[in-house]
């Protein structure tokens, strides 16, 4: 099953969440999101991904447009941690802004 894709570490976590009727699925970034089962939420660590794109990486850039795409698609599904705030902590300039902007309130 989807159980594979996740660490032998992780699988307590598995457990627990499917004990509460939760199924945790690892989304494949090789093929389209579409194409896997729907996803309510997508909790994801996609940050190093990120970075990655954003060095050039078009495997990357694949993987994140993937994700990208799908949550357009499907605006009600709710992703933990939201890209666009991601991508501004990655972003150090952004990152020094937004807490210059919280000093002055």
């Amino acid at each position: 099953g989807s159980s594979r894709a996740f660490s032998a570490s992780n699988r307590h976590f598995l457990l627990r969440f499917a004990s509460a009727g939760i199924e945790l699925v690892s989304i494949d970034l090789t093929k389209p999101v579409e194409d896997q089962p729907p996803f309510d939420v997508i909790l994801h660590k996609l940050s190093d991904l990120m970075t990655a794109s954003d060095r050039g990486d078009s495997e990357a850039s694949k993987g994140v447009a993937l994700i990208e795409a799908y949550v357009a698609r499907h605006p009600k599904v709710v992703v933990l941690d939201p890209l666009p705030n991601v991508r501004k902590l990655l972003n150090r300039s952004v990152c020094y802004t937004e807490i210059d902007r919280l000093d002055e309130t």
